[in-house]
């Protein structure tokens, strides 16, 4: 007997509908140490079964045969792409790569990236591989990529220019819009500076002009 029967009620007259990992559910008797959640869950808990066609009605968001995928739509921007968790991960990889000079992935002759880290600051080191494979939503979530110069969810919002503070405070690199001396105007990408700031990214002290 299949463990998934294909048909339902006492006369099986309603077809059952595809499965997946469950989006909100744990196993059972879970422990404090399991971070897996349920697997087999009709529709993946994230839709509803049509019992006359045997497909899952997604939620709002989700999609899929089993409505296993976080759903979003390149069709709603022009300056991203859809992608999944595993990819984001990857592009994560290549941009340490990037950052130390490594130029090929596979490469073992001179660096290893499954074990060579970058240094941040004095106390941390980030690994150069980044993977996100063994986790309940691997290669489940999507979201968008932006291009650069864009953000947001659907990559609708326009980013500022910005550059180092020009007090030696938090700027760019702490992910301060225009230089941490403005306001980003994220409609039409151009900062406004706070008095006695100027320059494009806000970067400059009008009093040194």
């Amino acid at each position: 007997m299949a463990k998934n029967a294909a048909w339902r009620e006492p006369d099986c007259s309603k077809k059952t509908c595809p499965r997946g990992t469950s989006h909100n559910r744990l196993p059972p008797y879970v422990t404090k140490r399991v971070y897996a959640h349920a697997v087999n869950a009709e529709c993946s808990d994230r839709g509803t079964c049509d019992g006359d066609s045997g497909e899952c009605l997604c939620l709002p968001g989700y999609t899929g045969a089993a409505c296993q995928y976080s759903y979003c739509s390149e069709a709603a921007t022009a300056n991203g792409v859809c992608q999944s968790n595993l990819n984001f991960a990857l592009d994560a990889t290549y941009g340490r790569m990037a950052a130390a000079g490594v130029t090929n992935i596979e490469s073992k002759t001179s660096v290893d990236v499954s074990t060579t880290s970058i240094e941040t600051d004095a106390e941390f080191m980030t690994p150069l591989l980044v993977q996100y494979s063994d986790a309940w939503d691997s290669g489940l979530m999507f979201g968008m990529k932006c291009d650069d110069g864009h953000r947001g969810p659907l990559c609708n919002i326009l980013e500022c220019p910005s550059g180092a503070d020009p007090l030696g405070f938090e700027g760019s690199t702490a992910g301060r819009d225009c230089s941490g001396r403005g306001i980003c105007d994220t409609t039409s990408g151009t900062c406004v500076c706070f008095d006695d700031f100027t320059g494009t990214d806000c970067s400059q002290i009008s009093a040194t002009m």
